[in-house]
């Protein structure tokens, strides 16, 4: 169906939507190539929200004037019958013709408005969804002096339609996931990654690094994840609100996960970060299970490598008494017998 050179662009496409970091540097290189497959045509990229009434602050766009492509979603969007029609069959390529008879063009606000005003008559296009529950509106516009899409050319851009949602998904998500502090880099990053859960807790999208770590969890999604997912997703949650639990995994290692509501119900989206945590050491799990304080967990561990209370007093610029006050606390809270049983638990870890 498709020439060698196209089928090259094609292949193309597939390598970009992981390339750049950002929502225009990706669909700039995609649209560069996916030119060679459906020529002679303008192109945008618009960021919907979920009732598909709204733009959601993003958009790319070529060979189209930046005010004619900021009002589509304020001013057009409703009469467009591509968005919702597409919107109904995710990933499904869709021309205007397909949806509006030729002699109902120019009837209504975008085709009579719109496109007339800027001499577009063909538009072929698709709906794929992105983090917080909103669409990626994908379209190509020809002027009407040329010819319609052809089902070649429906059938390229239906291929490549996986390959938009992950451009779109991923930049987006990276952009949502710096915006909470959440990106790392480096050695970090590798023990980091992200999770998008639907209202019933289905798994919407996920990273390779939070695959990688959800692998390793005794079932997926741990049953106390899940329920942090659907309390979030539930109706009347305000989005932003978050959940935070550690999991075991089947090495022995914790597994922190933290939930953040990004839509709510009923298209709800929830954000879950899998991080990776250091084994806690004995004397850690003890302070954490104990409920020490900072203080009282510091002295135990001065006490438990067998450090005196005169030496713990000078290293913590405190008196002797104080640190006794300290150990007895610690004693009681850990319900231990005293500080030979410190050392023994410590030595067991």
């Amino acid at each position: 169906m498709f020439e060698p050179r196209e089928v090259a662009a094609l292949l193309q496409i597939a390598r970009d939507a992981s390339a750049g970091r950002d929502f225009e540097g990706r669909f700039a290189a995609i649209t560069a190539a996916l030119r060679v497959v459906v020529p002679s045509a303008a192109v945008t990229a618009i960021v919907v929200d979920p009732l598909l009434r709204q733009g959601g602050g993003r958009a790319f766009f070529r060979d189209l004037e930046p005010a004619d492509v900021e009002a589509y979603p304020r001013h057009y969007l409703p009469f467009d019958p591509c968005p919702r029609a597409s919107a109904a069959r995710p990933g499904q390529a869709l021309t205007l013709s397909d949806l509006l008879p030729a002699q109902r063009f120019g009837e209504d606000p975008y085709t009579g408005d719109l496109l007339g005003r800027l001499g577009l008559r063909h538009v072929l296009g698709l709906m794929v969804r992105v983090p917080g529950g909103g669409w990626l509106s994908f379209g190509l516009h020809r002027e009407r002096a040329r010819r319609d899409f052809t089902r070649r050319e429906r059938a390229a851009l239906q291929l490549v339609a996986p390959d938009l949602a992950r451009a779109a998904f991923s930049s987006l998500l990276r952009e949502a996931l710096a915006g909470r502090g959440q990106v790392a880099t480096g050695e970090a990053a590798s023990a980091r990654g992200a999770i998008i859960f639907d209202a019933v807790g289905e798994v919407v999208d996920v990273d390779a690094r939070a695959l990688t770590i959800a692998r390793t969890l005794p079932g997926f999604p741990p049953e106390g994840l899940r329920a942090d997912v659907l309390r979030l997703a539930a109706p009347g949650v305000e989005v932003g609100r978050a959940a935070e639990r550690d999991v075991p995994d089947e090495g022995g290692q914790v597994v922190r996960a933290r939930s953040t509501l990004l839509a709510r119900a009923p298209a709800a989206r929830v954000l879950t970060v899998l991080e990776r945590r250091p084994v806690p050491s004995p004397l850690d799990a003890l302070a954490r299970r104990a409920g020490l304080t900072p203080r009282e967990a510091a002295v135990a561990r001065l006490a438990a490598r067998g450090d005196t209370n005169r030496e713990i007093a000078e290293r913590l610029s405190i008196s002797p008494a104080t640190v006794n006050v300290h150990l007895r606390r610690v004693f009681r809270k850990a319900g231990l017998g005293g500080r030979l049983e410190l050392v023994r638990l410590v030595a067991r870890g």
